[in-house]
């Protein structure tokens, strides 16, 4: 973990030295959750508002989010929150040692749209204990945000 000063320079420069329209916070485990979130949220806007910055993305978890955290992250200039769902089947979470459930996969994604963010997903198919009868959960979950509007766009891994 890097202290939140050194992360604001480097951001800084990157922003309004270099210009930089978008960048991609590539920590997976982002918390838009507690208090410390939300002031680091507020300073980091600060800094992502150059004339050129169009918005920054972030990775995180669907547990690891809270409402007013993303709506502090919209207002931080972060358009797109990136989940990692990795699968809508119960089983396989577990296999996975996720500590997440299906059920929590669209809770998110409303906040996330109630806090009018874009969202997206990351899911994997073929991890060990999936089968075609529980992809069929991950298919059905993913359909039904799609339907719902809820989710903007999927990558799915192997």
């Amino acid at each position: 973990k890097f202290p939140l000063q050194k992360v604001l320079r480097e951001l800084e420069q990157i922003v309004r030295k270099y210009r930089c329209e978008h960048l991609v916070f590539g920590d997976d485990s982002f918390s838009l959750k507690g208090s410390a979130c939300l002031r680091d949220l507020e300073r980091m806007g600060q800094v992502l508002s150059g004339e050129k910055f169009r918005g920054a993305f972030i990775q995180t978890r669907v547990d690891a989010v809270s409402p007013e955290g993303l709506r502090k992250a919209r207002e931080a200039n972060i358009v797109n929150v990136q989940f990692g769902f990795e699968s809508a089947s119960p089983k396989v979470l577990r296999a996975m040692n996720k500590r997440t459930t299906p059920e929590m996969i669209p809770a998110a994604c409303r906040m996330a749209k109630d806090a009018k963010l874009l969202v997206s997903g990351f899911w994997i198919v073929g991890h060990p204990g999936d089968n075609l009868e529980e992809f069929k959960h991950t298919y059905r979950a993913m359909k039904h945000l799609y339907e719902c509007e809820w989710i903007d766009g999927s990558s799915v891994f192997q």
